[in-house]
């Protein structure tokens, strides 16, 4: 049951998590668009390497969640690489932009919380894997 909901859960986030970056990308390119110049300037300063990034994490993503639905031992590995891929967009969102002075308090709990529910995920789908329930 458990895998349902985790899988439900990113079926419907993921789609809605493209929506959103594809809004970002059109306020940032829209000079008509009403954003701060603040905001406007960081998105921008993401450039082409972390949107490409960004993509790719989303398409690795869905790929796991698939897997994962029809329980294949797979789905460890893919979890794995879009954690890394995290990884490698969280420290180049950190060294490329100013996000950690823009984060602020609340978003370094946010991004704790996120990466304590993707360990999460990591285990559960590691506990599958080691279960033999992951064929």
């Amino acid at each position: 049951m458990l895998v349902w909901i985790i899988c439900i859960f990113y079926f419907i986030c993921i789609p809605l998590g493209l929506f959103s970056a594809v809004a970002v990308v059109i306020a940032v390119a829209s000079p008509t668009l009403p954003i701060q110049e603040e905001q406007r300037h960081y998105f921008q300063s993401l450039g082409y390497f972390y949107y490409s990034l960004k993509a790719l994490n989303y398409a690795v993503v869905l790929t796991w969640s698939i897997l994962l639905f029809r329980m294949k031992r797979l789905s460890l590995y893919f979890l794995l690489g879009s954690l890394a891929l995290g990884i490698v967009m969280m420290i180049y969102n950190y060294v490329a932009t100013d996000a950690f002075a823009l984060a602020g308090a609340i978003g370094h709990i946010a991004v704790a919380v996120s990466w304590a529910f993707n360990l999460a995920l990591l285990y559960y789908n590691w506990h599958l894997f080691k279960k033999g329930v992951l064929r």
